[in-house]
């Protein structure tokens, strides 16, 4: 796993504002974000987070490997999902990963979500996506995992202002196909992909 050093990761240029005291201090927020690999193998789990943002339910979690972060292979496919704090509470949810670094997470970019509804939502968000192999460079990258009450996502709504939810910022590194790993192009980065 890469150091934790993302002075390289462009921070968002916006932070979802929820206005409920904390915006996910009545339930309405993400309890857990789980990744998993092509094999089924959970490679990133943040489990049972409770209502943990600051005043507008924001999050933005420091790389623990394999519980607030992970390496992603461009090209390869992934799977998990976010859950809401209650199972009774119906949530839409969206994630998105900053691919080209730039602090901005474009429609193209929204890689999971409920979007367009329906209302009042879902208790999981079960979802797969793909690492871009093109034009992508290896790094760290931010991801985002938004909850909201009774509001409808769109892809472009990851900076969404609504009453009640929460969002998670997380940091994730991108690394080359495993190609170029076995031809000895980058040997320093396999101990990282465990």
């Amino acid at each position: 796993f890469p150091s934790h050093d993302t002075h390289n990761t462009t921070e968002s240029v916006c932070s979802p504002v929820f206005g409920y005291p904390s915006g996910c201090g009545d339930g309405d927020g993400i309890n857990s974000v789980v990744l998993y690999d092509s094999s089924g193998n959970a490679i990133m789990s943040h489990l049972n987070t409770n209502c943990s943002g600051d005043i507008n339910g924001y999050n933005n979690f420091l790389p623990v490997q394999g519980i607030t972060s992970c390496t992603l292979i461009r090209g390869e496919t992934y799977s998990g999902y976010v859950s809401s704090l209650f199972i009774f509470w119906m949530e839409n949810f969206g994630v998105w990963i900053d691919y080209d670094n730039d602090g901005i997470f474009s429609d193209s970019e929204a890689v999971a979500g409920n979007f367009g509804g329906p209302l009042p939502g879902v208790s999981q968000l079960d979802f797969s996506f793909i690492v871009p192999s093109d034009n992508l460079s290896h790094g760290w990258r931010k991801m985002r995992a938004i909850s909201v009450f009774y509001t409808i996502l769109t892809p472009n709504s990851y900076c969404v202002d609504a009453l009640f939810g929460e969002t998670h910022d997380y940091y994730i590194y991108i690394a080359p196909p495993e190609a170029y790993y076995s031809c000895g192009v980058l040997d320093d980065y396999l101990p990282f992909l465990s």
